[in-house]
């Protein structure tokens, strides 16, 4: 049987680059964040969110973006909670060790939060090999939505 609850608001954030870059073994904030406020402690937090994401490629067996993740700063919640979203792989060999290459990711995150306070969503990136950019250039633009769903 269908269940669930219905859309109470929606916020959807633009963050036009140049984003964030990082070098750090540890999550960094990126730019790409959103709050939002739920009306009830029983309502849910659907995020979503996408940008572009670039790294260096290490050898021939190592070819892909940095770490990504999402984190909400009232509740120390960081989603997926055990490290980070897939990375996205490049497709065949690069023959120059210091190349970058980039690719577009996303994800989305089905929040329990238990909170009427203002909560706050980032993406936030790590190193993978070498540095890693998010939205790294002006013609790159991130997005995330942030929807309340009601019991």
């Amino acid at each position: 049987a269908a269940g669930g609850g219905k859309v109470l608001q929606v916020i959807h954030i633009t963050d036009a680059g140049p984003g964030t870059t990082t070098t750090s073994a540890s999550f960094v904030d990126t730019d790409t964040t959103g709050s939002i406020t739920c009306s009830a402690t029983s309502s849910k937090v659907l995020v979503t969110f996408g940008g572009s994401c670039t790294g260096y490629r290490a050898s021939d067996a190592n070819q892909y973006s940095g770490p990504y993740r999402l984190y909400e700063t009232v509740t120390t919640t960081a989603y997926p909670s055990t490290d980070y979203f897939a990375r996205g792989a490049l497709n065949g060999n690069i023959s120059q060790s210091d190349n970058r290459f980039g690719t577009y990711v996303g994800g989305a995150w089905l929040h329990s939060p238990s909170s009427t306070s203002a909560l706050t969503y980032t993406v936030q990136i790590k190193k993978g090999n070498d540095s890693t950019y998010w939205n790294e250039t002006s013609g790159e633009t991130a997005t995330m939505t942030l929807m309340e769903i009601g019991a």
